[in-house]
């Protein structure tokens, strides 16, 4: 599955050539097709040839054969938290949601790693047992052991909100929370 903005711009160029998108359309595997060329996905955009297209956000999907992933990167650890929890969002929903409630997502964890887990895995709760379509996060505070956030979102409507992919949960597979030059990133992969 491929970020938000990707998929707008892919069916955008699709539907100006006249066509539209099979139901089965992975935008991960089949971008190339359309492209007639290798293209990255990065920052919820693509890179096709020149043309680099950013909508703001900063995740990528990562490739696994069997599970799928992404790579969120924040200059701050909130950022990083409110990142990952729309890279999770995306995958899950295919929406442009509007966040008319608000809801009070906390966490906590050992550490860093457990905390981003079990955070993200209270997102999925939210999304998926308690049928919030979340599409804003103002994380307001994360330390070593606790995060603190307060989501934007809908209750989930099955024309307004259709499902792209089922996830059973965020795992510790292959996990990594990293400082860097640029600030913080983390990838994380989802048990499909």
């Amino acid at each position: 599955m491929a970020p938000f903005g990707f998929k707008v711009f892919v069916n955008r160029i699709l539907i100006e050539a006249g066509r539209r998108l099979p139901p089965t359309f992975n935008y991960v595997r089949d971008a190339a097709i359309v492209f007639r060329k290798p293209v990255s996905i990065v920052t919820l955009g693509v890179i096709a040839g020149d043309t680099k297209i950013e909508v703001g956000l900063s995740f990528d999907l990562l490739e696994h054969p069997a599970d799928i992933g992404f790579r969120a990167r924040g200059t701050t650890l909130e950022e990083l938290f409110a990142n990952s929890a729309h890279a999770l969002v995306s995958i899950i929903l295919d929406a442009d949601i509007r966040p008319v409630q608000l809801i009070s997502v906390p966490g906590t964890g050992a550490d860093r790693e457990s905390l981003l887990i079990n955070w993200l895995n209270e997102v999925l709760y939210h999304v998926d047992g308690r049928r919030m379509a979340l599409g804003t996060f103002n994380v307001v505070s994360v330390d070593e052991t606790s995060v603190e956030c307060v989501a934007g979102g809908e209750p989930r409507d099955r024309d307004r909100h259709p499902p792209r992919m089922g996830l059973k949960a965020v795992t510790y597979h292959q996990l990594k929370v990293a400082r860097t030059a640029d600030g913080w990133v983390a990838e994380v992969y989802l048990d499909i």
